[in-house]
C-alpha cells in the first residue's frame, strides 16, 4: 500500500501533469490539486485504472456543481465525493468480484494528510455504494452513521454511481458534460465534439439511487 507520508516531489510531479490533462479537458471542474494528488498516490498503490478514475472524479464534480440547488452540500462534501470517486475502484487489486466493499476496507486504512478519519470513512462508504446494492440501514459502517451523514453517503454516492456508469467502458469517451436541473429532472447533455455511446440500460440502472434521492427523473442526450 502506498504511503501517502512518503510522497516525493517526483510523485507530485507526477500527479500534476495526470490531474492537468484531464483539467484541461474539463475545465469547467475546479480542481483541489494537493487533495486529488494524494487520492491518486494511493490509488497508483493498489494499481488502479488511473485514467478511469480521473475521468470518474472529473465528471462527479461536475454534477455536483451543477446540482448544489437540489443536494444543498457543502465544499467538504464536494472533497468527500472528489476522495471516493478517485478510489472507488481500488478494491479491485483484491479481485472484481465485490470490489466496491473491498474498496471501502482499503480506503478505511488509508490516510490523506488534509482529510479527517470522518471524512475519509465517509468517502469508504459512499466508493462502497458505486455499484451494486443502493444503502441499506442493516448494512455495515452505514447503519453506524447519524441521520444526516446517512443523507449525505445517499446523495453522494447517488452522483457518483452516474459519474461511473458515463464511463463504463473505461475509455474517457465522454469529453465534455452539461448538467441541467429542473423540477422534475435532470439532463445530462454530452458537449465535446464527439458523443459517446452510452449503455441505456445500465445508465437507468445506475441513476435509480439519484431518482430516489432527489425526486428527479435523470436523462442524457
Amino acid at each position: 500500500m502506498a504511503d501517502i507520508n512518503s510522497l516525493q516531489p517526483s510523485d507530485a510531479r507526477a500527479g500534476d501533469v495526470a490531474l492537468s490533462s484531464f483539467a484541461e479537458k474539463f475545465s469547467q471542474v475546479d480542481l483541489r490539486y494537493s487533495l486529488l494528488r494524494s487520492a491518486l498516490y494511493i490509488g497508483r498503490g493498489f494499481g488502479f485504472d488511473e485514467n478511469h478514475a480521473l475521468q470518474v472524479t472529473m465528471l462527479a464534480q461536475i454534477i455536483f456543481d451543477s446540482t448544489v440547488s437540489l443536494h444543498k452540500l457543502s465544499a467538504r462534501d464536494r472533497d468527500v465525493l472528489a476522495v471516493a470517486a478517485m478510489l472507488h475502484d481500488i478494491g479491485s487489486s483484491v479481485g472484481f468480484r465485490g470490489h466496491h466493499k473491498n474498496s471501502c476496507s482499503l480506503i478505511m486504512k488509508s490516510e490523506i494528510p488534509e482529510f479527517s478519519r470522518d471524512d475519509m470513512l465517509l468517502a469508504a462508504i459512499v466508493a462502497r455504494y458505486h455499484r451494486k446494492s443502493e444503502p441499506k440501514p442493516e448494512h455495515e459502517f452505514y447503519s453506524q452513521l447519524s441521520q444526516h451523514e446517512q443523507k449525505r453517503v445517499g446523495c453522494l454516492a447517488a452522483i457518483l454511481r452516474i459519474a461511473d456508469v458515463l464511463d463504463r467502458d473505461h475509455l474517457q469517451r465522454v469529453s465534455g458534460l452539461l448538467v441541467h436541473a429542473n423540477e422534475l429532472s435532470v439532463t445530462l447533455t454530452q458537449s465535446g465534439r464527439t458523443r459517446a455511446k452510452i449503455d441505456i440500460q445500465a445508465f437507468e440502472k445506475k441513476s435509480h439511487l439519484f431518482e430516489k434521492v432527489f425526486g428527479r427523473h435523470v436523462k442524457i442526450s
